[in-house]
């Protein structure tokens, strides 16, 4: 048979889109570097991942990863400082084995509350105490069990309104 008569079920990555991740983070940097798996293309990523020199990131995390962008570029500046933090965390969502692994269905609540502790560390390290005691427990209330489908982006906006509005905060 032809090596172009070979069905698609053969070739290195499966077509069944629950095995593809859409986002792969490159583990070769102090502050992990995130990819769309689209732009490596599949051997690329497949390589990547098969050398340790990848790891892929869960789908529910996936919106995590977009806000990265947005950091950069819209978000209002406190926030964007938290871009390395957020990386960072991700990266223990992705590693498994690590000992200081995100089980993925936590990781939105986790990486606000980092990402809200680098900014204030950072900006109002006198209002750190306060600010975090109040701030777990509003997010618990207001959004619960729903905190992984609110959008990371929102989730954001949302506590830096929180810090803004209730400690006068930048």
């Amino acid at each position: 048979m032809p090596q172009s008569d070979v069905p698609l079920l053969y070739s290195s990555l499966s077509t069944r889109r629950s095995t593809y991740p859409r986002w792969v983070l490159l583990t070769s940097s102090p502050i992990p570097i995130l990819m769309k798996r689209s732009d490596l293309g599949n051997e690329i990523c497949q390589g990547l991942l098969s050398s340790n020199r990848a790891l892929p990131v869960p789908p529910l995390v996936n919106d995590i990863v977009e806000s990265l962008s947005w950091l950069l570029t819209e978000a209002p500046f406190p926030l964007a400082t938290s871009y390395a933090s957020i990386a960072i965390s991700l990266h223990c969502v992705c590693d498994v084995s690590g000992s200081h692994h995100i089980r993925p269905f936590e990781a939105h609540f986790k990486i606000t509350m980092i990402a809200m502790s680098s900014i204030l560390s950072t900006f109002s390290p006198m209002l750190y105490n306060a600010v975090m005691a109040e701030l777990r427990p509003y997010l618990q209330n207001r959004w619960g069990r729903r905190i992984a489908f609110v959008g990371f982006k929102n989730l954001l906006l949302d506590s830096y309104d929180f810090i803004h509005n209730n400690f006068h905060f930048v």
